[in-house]
């Protein structure tokens, strides 16, 4: 769950003090930038799953620990190397750019 943090009225007025300084060029870029966010969130909100309290009670009970071999049978083994990954480094960075690059496209930057 994202946790969201207000603004209060100070802090407000000296982010707006801050935008009244930029050029014109800026603050467009600025309110375009804001619109997109707002679309994001919209899209979020409408997609976002709700959870009956009968659905998390099921999530949180306690389940049964498994064994190794239950482990195994089920596929829970293996490493990077398994997955294809030589380097978990650069793969960290990979899929990071790949993130940034998704979110840059997605919000029109």
């Amino acid at each position: 769950m994202r946790r969201v943090t207000m603004m209060t009225d100070h802090e407000f007025d000296l982010l707006t003090k801050q935008v009244e300084k930029l050029d014109y060029q800026h603050q467009l870029l600025l309110v375009e930038r804001l619109v997109a966010l707002i679309e994001q969130h919209e899209r979020f909100s409408q997609t976002e799953d709700t959870w009956t309290a009968e659905e998390l009670a099921e999530l949180l009970k306690p389940q049964k620990a498994l064994t190794g071999k239950e482990m195994v049978e089920q596929g829970f083994i293996g490493g990077w190397e398994d997955m294809g990954i030589e380097d978990g480094a650069e793969w960290v960075n990979q899929q990071k750019a790949l993130r940034k690059a998704k979110r840059k496209k997605k919000l029109r930057w």
